[in-house]
């Protein structure tokens, strides 16, 4: 699955509600969150195996009703991102293994 790289997002994953359902993916907890416009609210988080970078492990997801799944920056704590905007280029090296 292609994610979009959200860095306004701490969290690891936010899956579209129609993705999540066919997956049958665990609730795992509740938590509270406060948006970027302050809004506060309850998230319901779950538990979802993933393979990224080669590496399998089970991460806390959230759902989003919009229609891309997003990807935070709790998932790159052990990369380097680089964004080159004249040549239009962005470089997600491991920096920790």
């Amino acid at each position: 699955m292609e994610a979009i790289l959200d860095t306004g997002f701490d969290g690891y994953l936010s899956l579209p509600i129609n993705i999540a359902v066919t997956l049958g993916i665990e609730l795992t907890a509740i938590i509270p969150v406060e948006y970027a416009d302050g809004r506060r609210s309850q998230e319901l988080v779950f538990s979802i195996k993933m393979n990224f970078d080669g590496k399998e492990e089970i991460v806390p997801a959230t759902l989003t009703a919009g229609a891309e799944a997003l990807a935070g920056t709790a998932l790159m704590t052990d990369y380097e991102l680089k964004l080159n905007f004249p040549r239009q280029k962005i470089n997600l090296e491991r920096v920790r293994k």
